[in-house]
């Protein structure tokens, strides 16, 4: 069986997300999406836990099933030791993600070589490929509807989570 893994902050998940998610569910037989957690990092934002239901919820909104999200704290290439999964999927946007993905998928490497651990690059849809959750972050700061960012789950709980309340309306 393929599986792979997804990870990210996803901080919170953006339709750019959710279209590399809708790609490689359709390459491997299961992906898990890995909300990771960083210690170091104190959330000003959605908890890891908040995160990982609006995913959750946003896979079952678009109907795919052969996906298992989880939140991790520590390395993706452990995680993916401990899975027996040998691919991690990154997303890449037009412009600055390469090099930076690159030298992790280097450092997953050099962690644990003998696992196999191989980096597949799906390339963000040019719809997309513009929209960060650092945006989405930002513009609701600034009281700006982000409804055309985020799946229809996420922006529940963002409204939930009173994110929403100031929003102007278009």
């Amino acid at each position: 069986m393929n599986n792979a893994i997804y990870a990210g902050s996803f901080n919170p998940l953006t339709n750019g997300h959710l279209g590399i998610i809708k790609k490689a569910t359709e390459i491997f037989d299961k992906l898990y999406i890995v909300v990771a957690v960083n210690p170091n990092k104190t959330s000003d934002f959605l908890w890891p836990e908040q995160r990982a239901m609006a995913i959750r919820w946003t896979m079952f909104e678009n109907r795919i099933y052969n996906t298992e999200t989880i939140c991790h704290e520590g390395l993706i290439a452990d995680l993916a030791q401990q899975l027996n999964v040998h691919y991690l999927v990154r997303g890449l946007r037009p412009l600055g993600d390469f090099e930076n993905e690159y030298n992790m998928a280097m450092i997953n490497h050099d962690i644990y070589p003998s696992h196999n651990l191989e980096t597949i690059f799906l390339l963000a849809d040019p719809q997309t490929s513009h929209m960060s959750s650092t945006l989405v972050r930002e513009l609701l700061k600034f009281n700006t509807d982000v409804s055309k960012y985020v799946s229809v789950s996420t922006f529940e709980i963002l409204k939930q989570n009173g994110y929403l309340k100031h929003v102007k309306d278009n």
